[in-house]
């Protein structure tokens, strides 16, 4: 099928669009990658036409109520409004994860991975509870049939936050950042589990949205 535009997300995910009979399904499709539907909510996008010369321009992606309408506002205040339900046969990523486990498997490594890293004690001492509150938070919901996708986002941000923070400066510093992995054998053998927690942080964000 020849396509028509390009939509690019703020977490630079992108999404086409094309000669379809009902292109509200396609943006439907690209919405739920974001948003939990059939919550209301909303995503920024720039899209570029392909068949339309000029610059991209902004666009915001939206589920209005519980039961639509699916909306395209433009910079202009102009919109596009469609009435659309979502099929439920159609899985988002999240539930997809959900649904074979796969999502849970990854918090649990991401917890195993923090432990070995001893994350938490390497933090500030401001943030040193949370990291452990968060990471026993992570723990039991590893075990969830059903964990509820926000509680899970707003956890890996902060939690992938602090890691990436922590580090950057440790390789600045040459592994002499603060707190227990400042310096030694020790250090070195929790900073090599470091990275394959920031990945996995972030793969689980990617499906999380």
């Amino acid at each position: 099928m020849e396509a028509l535009a390009k939509l690019r997300f703020d977490d630079e995910r992108t999404g086409h669009l094309s000669d379809l009979p009902d292109i509200t399904e396609e943006l439907l499709g690209m919405l739920t990658a974001f948003v939990e539907i059939p919550h209301a909510g909303s995503v920024h996008a720039v899209t570029t036409v392909w068949r339309q010369q000029g610059p991209p321009y902004d666009l915001e992606l939206s589920y209005e109520g519980l039961d639509g309408p699916l909306v395209l506002r433009f910079n202009d205040d102009t919109h596009l409004a469609g009435n659309v339900i979502p099929k439920k046969t159609v899985q988002s990523r999240w539930d997809a994860g959900v649904s074979t486990w796969l999502v849970q498997q990854q918090l649990e490594a991401i917890v195993s991975l923090a432990k070995l890293a001893e994350v938490a004690n390497a933090l500030p001492l401001a943030d040193q509870q949370i990291a452990d509150a968060i990471l026993v938070l992570l723990a039991r919901l590893s075990g969830a049939p059903e964990p509820p996708r926000s509680v899970v986002r707003e956890a890996l941000r902060w939690l992938g936050q602090k890691v990436d923070v922590f580090a950057d400066e440790a390789a600045k510093t040459g592994g002499k950042a603060a707190g227990a992995l400042a310096t030694g054998t020790a250090g070195y053998v929790a900073m090599k589990y470091v990275p394959g927690l920031r990945e996995a942080i972030r793969d689980a964000l990617r499906i999380a949205g």
